[in-house]
Order: C-alpha cells, then sequence, then structure tokens
C-alpha cells in the first residue's frame, strides 16, 4: 500500500476511499504539502465528491460514491491542519510516513484554540517614563492578536537576531522532553517563517530589509503597523515609526522602538531617573498628602524599573540597596529605633519588605498612641473643674432624684468652670482681653451679619419690583422718581413697612 494510502487509513479512512483519494479526479494530490494547502472548504469538497462522484461504473449504473465517517472526515480535517502546522508555522520536516493519529490529535486543543480566538480589546498605556514595562505591554498586545494562518502576530516582532528560526535538529518541539516551549504558540513564535528560506542568500541585514519574505509575513507585518500605529501616532514616538509607514511595516516599527527607547543611552536616563527618585525621596510624618504607603510606593516603582532594565544592560538594584535607600528616605525621630532594629538584623538588612512592615508597625503605634493622648486632652478639657465631681453632665433621671442642695453643688461647679474657661481663653490674646477663639468669633459673626443685610435688601427690592408688576397705576407715586434722597428712603420704608 502506498504510504500516502497508509496515511489516510491512520485517519480512520476505509481501503476504498484511501485508495479512491488518491486516484482519479483527486490524482494531482501527490505531495504532501498539497495537504497544507488545503482549508476546510477543501476538505468539505473531497468528501462530498467521494461521495456523488457522479458517472457511472462498469456495467452501466450510477455510480453510488463512498460514504465516509464523521470521525474520520474530522481526522482527515484536523491531519491537514496538522501539516500546515509543521511544514509552515513551525517549519519542521513532515512525510506521509510521519503522520499518525495520535500526533494528530495533540493538535486539536490549539485547532480549538485559534478557532475560538478573540482579539484583545484592552489598549496598553504608553508610560515614557518606563520604556520597559511599556515595551512588555505592547509586547503582549501584540501577541494576542493572531494573522492570517491562526498564527500569533508575535512572530512578527521577534527580535532581529532570531530572524531565522533555529536549525530544527537541535531545537526539540512542543512535548518533547528537552523542548523549551511551554505550548505551540511559543514554538510558532520562535519557528514561523519570516524568509522564504529557499532564496535565503544574503546577510542577515540584507534579507532583514528586503526578505524574499513569505506571503503570510507580508499580510501580518501589515497588521502589527495598524497595531503599533493606533496607540503611538499621536505620541512622541511617532517621529521613529514614521519612516516605515509607506511600507506599513511593523516589523520595522517595533524594533526601531526598541532600540530608540531601550538602546544603551536611553537605559541610562531610565537608571539615573529612578535612582534619583530613590535618593532624593523624603518621609516626615503621617500626613493627607503623604504618607508612608505612598514612599514604599515611589521605590517599588524605581526597584521595577531598574530590575527590567537589567536585559538591557544595567547592572540591577540588591536588596541592601534597596533598604538602604529606604532608611535614607526617613526623615523622622520617631522611627530611630525602627531603624536601630534593622541595622542590628542582618536578615532585615537584606529584605525590603520586611523593613517596610516593620516601620509600618511603628507607625501604626504611634498613631495609636497619639489617639490616646487627645483622648485624654479631651476628657481633661471637658472637665473643666478639674478634681471637683460635681463638674460633670448629670443625665435627667439622676437630676430629677436630687436634692436641691446636691443640684445647687453641680450649678455652682459648672458656673466657674465657665469662668475658668472664659479667663482662659481671655488671657491667651491680646487687645480688649478677647481671645484669638473670640475674636475669630466675632469676625464670624461680622460677616454674617452682612450677609443678612445684604440678602433683606434684596428681598425688600424684588418685592417691590414684584408689586412695581401687579400695579401700573402706582408708577407715578414710585419714590424712585424723586430726586430727594430722604423722600426716596421714607417711601421705601412705608412701601416695606419698615418703621
Amino acid at each position: 500500500m502506498p504510504p500516502k494510502v497508509e496515511m489516510f487509513v491512520r485517519m480512520k479512512l476505509s481501503n476504498q476511499a484511501a485508495a479512491q483519494v488518491t486516484t482519479g479526479q483527486w490524482r494531482g494530490i501527490s505531495s504532501i504539502d498539497d495537504f497544507a494547502e488545503m482549508d476546510k472548504d477543501g476538505v468539505e469538497l473531497v468528501f462530498r465528491q467521494l461521495a456523488r462522484p457522479g458517472g457511472v461504473d462498469a456495467a452501466g449504473n450510477r455510480n453510488p460514491g463512498i460514504k465516509v465517517s464523521a470521525v474520520a472526515q474530522l481526522n482527515f480535517g484536523l491531519m491537514c491542519y496538522y501539516v500546515k502546522h509543521k511544514k509552515q508555522r513551525v517549519d519542521r520536516s513532515v512525510t506521509f510516513a510521519s503522520v499518525n493519529l495520535a500526533a494528530v490529535k495533540r493538535l486539536k486543543a490549539q485547532e480549538q484554540l485559534e478557532k475560538n480566538h478573540k482579539d484583545p480589546t484592552i489598549v496598553p498605556t504608553i508610560d515614557f517614563k518606563n520604556w520597559p514595562k511599556t515595551m512588555e505591554l505592547l509586547d503582549q498586545w501584540v501577541k494576542g492578536h493572531r494573522g492570517v494562518d491562526g498564527s500569533s502576530l508575535g512572530y512578527v516582532i521577534r527580535k532581529a537576531e532570531n530572524l531565522f528560526p533555529p536549525v530544527a535538529v537541535d531545537d526539540p518541539p512542543t512535548g518533547d522532553a528537552d523542548s523549551v516551549y511551554e505550548s505551540h504558540d511559543e514554538e510558532v513564535m520562535a519557528r514561523h517563517r519570516i524568509i522564504n528560506q529557499a532564496s535565503a542568500t544574503r546577510t542577515l541585514k540584507q534579507h532583514e530589509k528586503s526578505g524574499p519574505f513569505t506571503e503570510e509575513y507580508l499580510s501580518d507585518r501589515k497588521r502589527v503597523w495598524d497595531l503599533l500605529s493606533s496607540v503611538l501616532s499621536e505620541t512622541d514616538a511617532n517621529t521613529v515609526i514614521k519612516p516605515y509607514k509607506d511600507k506599513t511595516d511593523g516589523r520595522g516599527a517595533y524594533l526601531a522602538v526598541w532600540d530608540h527607547y531601550l538602546g544603551p543611552n536611553n537605559v541610562d536616563h531610565m537608571a539615573n531617573e529612578a535612582e534619583k527618585t530613590l535618593a532624593t525621596s523624603r518621609y516626615h510624618a503621617e500626613t493627607r498628602t503623604f504618607t508612608f504607603e505612598k514612599l514604599v510606593l515611589m521605590h517599588l516603582k524605581a526597584h521595577g524599573i531598574l530590575e527590567s532594565l537589567v536585559e538591557h544592560g544595567y547592572v540591577g538594584i540588591d536588596e541592601r540597596s534597596k533598604v538602604r535607600h529606604l532608611m535614607d528616605s526617613i526623615k523622622t525621630k520617631t522611627l530611630d529605633a525602627a531603624k536601630a532594629q534593622i541595622m542590628a538584623n542582618p536578615d532585615l538588612r537584606t529584605n525590603f519588605n520586611a523593613c517596610v512592615t516593620l516601620f509600618k508597625d511603628f507607625i501604626a503605634q504611634e498613631r495609636s498612641a497619639n489617639g490616646n493622648e487627645r483622648q485624654v486632652a479631651a476628657l481633661t478639657l471637658g472637665n473643666s473643674g478639674g478634681s471637683d465631681p460635681n463638674d460633670r453632665y448629670v443625665p435627667d433621671p439622676e437630676w430629677q432624684a436630687m436634692s436641691k442642695d446636691e443640684r445647687d453643688k453641680v450649678i455652682a461647679a459648672r458656673k466657674a468652670a465657665r469662668q475658668a474657661r472664659k479667663a482662659g481663653s481671655g488671657s491667651s490674646g491680646g487687645g480688649k482681653g478677647k481671645g484669638k477663639k473670640g475674636g475669630a468669633r466675632k469676625s464670624r459673626q461680622t460677616k454674617w451679619m452682612k450677609k443678612e443685610v445684604k440678602r433683606q435688601v434684596a428681598m425688600a427690592l424684588s418685592a417691590k419690583g414684584g408689586d412695581d408688576d401687579d400695579n401700573d397705576n402706582d408708577e407715578e407715586e414710585l419714590p424712585m422718581k424723586t430726586k430727594d434722597g430722604h423722600k426716596m428712603r421714607q417711601a421705601n420704608k412705608k412701601k416695606t413697612g419698615s418703621k
């Protein structure tokens, strides 16, 4: 049995159906590559014509055709996807003899994943102060979209040195014990063809610039260009990607942005800015606008930038340096005890998160202590009579049960407390013996009185205007027609009923 027929039989086609696919009108399907080009419509056409071939048999009877089970048809379609995946997407050798049902079915989940795929809807945010993070978001966003053959567009933006995939024999496939790929998508992104390798005879730089490129890649790089330009065209990065606009070269634009913002010069600049943040941040106390938590977040963001720059040539930042910068930022003596504890403990000196927890505990204890002091002060102020037990609030049931002498003592004690408070308030200010609180209170009363006068005048004028509208005959009697200011005021008083 020919190898091609054996492959069909392994897909659960009957011997008769397998033989028919390789003869008659399907005689032209002779290469394994032909199955890589066969899509869903092509597969359906094969089995439709097997079932209804038309014509007559040798006896002159109508040709009944060959029925193929649904399972065999599904296996045959998945086999075509398998050959396409191996030949065109991960650039591996496939023969009729190497295709078996177990290997084919291992790609079933990947086929369903691509079939049910939906492009991401969240557009990445461009942060010009943190390009490692920005490039990571752009990278994930592009990889989340799929190209014309269902491959992740991540293959379009792989690094320049990886323009050609690794040699197959040195790069075990997904599922192999020695493979570096955890998923089929990872393998596709690393090995999908960009260059038509049959014509690859020039230098890497020449191929990067002018190919010859595969048809799938040319379509997919345009899609990448559309994605990048949609988020970068209104930013300063537009000048970086603009040279690639005419060819809609998404790969060239992406690599240009990478080189510009994550090249050696810009890496040094971002590292200097992050180090400056660590060196100049200051914490003095808990306030409404700045807290210890905000200080920690500033340091963590700077740590993230510095650590993300390591793969781009920066030396990085160790845990001890993180702790040192944090302690240098704290400029309050209330945390000196925590600092001393850290300096005395070698484990804490190399554990940023543990130090943060320790400082937070000390701050919480201080806040609790200050709260208790304020409560004590408030209680003392409320009991202005000092040690006099009668200077207190008396609930109504208790008051009703008191004798007259007991009530008089409470009244006298509270009166003495009020006088003491007045004396204390007066002595704290200048002028006529009134303190700052009394002066502020008088100022508020004055402002209120002015507002009230303006409000009442406005109401009076409004009422007067209403009378003018209602009584056309009163126009000659309006006080505003007189030239004597005194008569005007007198008339207005009579009008409003004032005395």
